[in-house]
């Protein structure tokens, strides 16, 4: 028997799956098939007939238009002619393409289901993860009335209970009322979708200086433009968000989104299934892709969605045959994980889990719950310890414990503080290990995770600031790049870019005013307090991008499967007389 010599002498790791992909082990195989043979029964039994579409299809169809898929994110492939393949990146659009072609004798509304697995790279700066998602979805196409988005609603709920999940909501929102937002405002499409991307990022400074950038009329209504951005990632909650939402905006298309949004939501009331839904009109992913509702999936045991879906009218239109289209995907992978979480009892978890930056904003976090009546002794000596417990010895109202009725205990009694360095507490947060976070604003600007922001602790204070020599002249023409030393790469690209200044990035990890005295570079990014070390080095701040201090940050999911805990959390932190 012959053996091939270099892969016996390669190392174990040669023979691993490639980054982003995985083997399935038996246990999991098993648990998969039997999820996968309950949804498709489900989604058969209610009229969705099942398909499957090829793996490689034809780059034509994700190029552009309602399909479009960023290039960065499609694995690419040869015909023999040399024309260029992809292999399928979603579900959706191939079978609306099949819908459109093969099925186009069907009268509508055409019910279709699929299980099947795509595959794309995660868009850049996302969260890290694997690239095949095996997903299972259904499409209804041929109906625009809000009668078949409350349908293909329900069916994403039953789907869910179906598999053994019972602790989840569904966050329902309508893309009509940002676009109207974004028309009202007078915005030419380039600068809205730019919006609605730092929107959807939660990235407060990007807001701003893309307003700077934008045409308006005045600053009165560039003012009243960014406070309306900046008010739409808290318009969630209960049917009442939607007069929230219509105290907004009187604009017609807004009108229509909301009036759209409270019919669906009646619908579903009528079924019985009102108590799984949460309104949120400040999602606003992918609306060049969706055209009306919105939803997502979420469970307290996941710190992101395991389910989205929508209407998304213009992509059949785009392949010939207009009609009104709503779907959902369910992320099987996300939906096992979750079930295999499940907790002893049923609800979610109320324990919170909090993640603090060490140092000073860790020992300001620990004044101020000790305040509220926790006991973080530990936190303050945990010896070689990463994670402790804070537990609630007092009431919210700073009042000692007792027997009064009237005292309010923090849900499940007690906190979980994880210990971290600044840098990662956006990370901990944004992917689920922890519920919320508590870090300075300069190194949320630089993560640009999507989170929300609920609190401005008002401690560590100062200012982002450009800072160097008094002979800087930045107006004077330059045949090189100018040369920036930060610990904020991220935030000098955004910055510098919307000024239209090319720049070189030196990254430094600290004492970053000592790089123009040697040389090393033109001026300095850095955070500014009083002032004196860049007075010591004869230095001085040049212009100001903003002010900066401690946040509490939390995960968009925990924000509503554990809504009354972090409200609690946001109680015990402010700020005591």
């Amino acid at each position: 028997m012959r053996y091939n010599s270099e892969l016996m002498n390669a190392s174990p790791t040669a023979w691993l799956p490639p980054q982003g992909f995985a083997d399935t082990l038996p246990d999991e195989y098993a648990r998969a098939a039997c999820l996968r043979e309950r949804l498709g029964a489900l989604f058969a039994s209610r009229g969705y007939a099942g398909i499957g579409t090829p793996l490689i299809e034809s780059r034509t169809l994700f190029q552009s238009g309602p399909g479009y898929m960023p290039e960065s994110q499609q694995w690419k492939t040869y015909a023999p002619d040399g024309s260029i393949l992809v292999v399928r990146p979603d579900n959706t659009t191939p079978a609306v393409r099949l819908a459109c072609t093969r099925l186009s004798h069907l009268p509508p509304p055409i019910r279709l289901h699929y299980i099947q697995t795509a595959l794309r790279y995660p868009p850049a700066g996302g969260r890290s993860g694997g690239v095949e998602l095996r997903q299972a979805g259904v499409e209804m196409l041929g109906d625009y009335a809000p009668e078949a988005d409350a349908e293909v609603v329900a069916l994403a709920i039953e789907a869910l209970r179906s598999s053994g999940l019972e602790d989840f909501q569904i966050d329902v929102g309508q893309v009509g009322f940002f676009k109207g937002l974004m028309e009202e405002a007078g915005l030419a499409d380039a600068d809205a979708e730019r919006m609605r991307a730092l929107v959807e990022a939660k990235n407060s400074l990007g807001i701003t200086l893309a307003l700077r950038d934008a045409a308006l009329p005045s600053e009165t209504e560039r003012s009243r433009i960014a406070a309306r951005l900046q008010t739409l990632p808290t318009l969630f909650g209960g049917i009442e968000a939607l007069d929230d939402a219509r105290r907004m905006s009187d604009h017609p298309r807004c009108r229509a989104a909301l009036d759209n949004l409270s019919a669906v939501y009646a619908l579903l009331d009528r079924r019985g299934l009102s108590r799984y839904l949460s309104i949120d009109l400040g999602m606003v992913h992918a609306i060049n892709y969706y055209t009306g509702i919105v939803f997502r999936g979420l469970t307290g045991r996941l710190g992101q969605p395991l389910l989205s879906g929508g209407r998304y009218d213009d992509l059949p239109a785009a392949m010939g045959r207009p009609m009104g289209a709503v779907g959902f995907g369910i992320e099987l992978d996300q939906l096992l994980t979750a079930l295999s979480r499940e907790y002893p009892e049923k609800g979610f978890d109320p324990v919170l889990t909090l993640a603090v930056a060490k140092g000073r904003l860790a020992l300001d976090t620990f004044a101020r719950l000790e305040a509220a009546g926790f006991d973080c002794g530990q936190a303050r000596n945990p010896g070689r310890r990463l994670i402790v417990d804070a537990g609630f010895i007092g009431r919210l109202d700073g009042g000692a414990s007792g027997s009064d009725e009237t005292a309010a205990p923090y849900p499940g009694g007690h906190i979980r503080l994880m210990l971290v360095k600044p840098c990662d507490v956006p990370t901990y947060v944004d992917l689920g290990a922890a519920d919320a976070g508590v870090v300075g604003k300069d190194t949320l600007m630089e993560e640009n995770r999507p989170l929300y922001e609920l609190l401005d602790m008002g401690t560590g204070r100062c200012r982002l600031c450009v800072a160097g020599g008094g002979d800087i002249d930045r107006d004077a023409p330059r045949a090189a790049p100018y040369r920036v030393a930060t610990k904020y790469p991220n935030i000098a690209r955004e910055f510098f870019a919307s000024r239209g200044q090319p720049i070189q990035i030196i990254a430094l990890g600290g004492s970053v005013e000592l790089a123009p005295l040697v040389g090393l570079s033109d001026v300095i990014l850095d955070v500014v307090e009083s002032g004196g070390t860049l007075k010591a080095n004869g230095l001085s701040a040049l212009e100001e991008i903003c002010q900066i201090s401690a946040r509490l940050v939390v995960n968009r999911v925990s924000l509503k499967t554990k809504t009354a805990a972090v409200r609690a959390l946001v109680k015990a932190l402010e700020a005591k007389e």
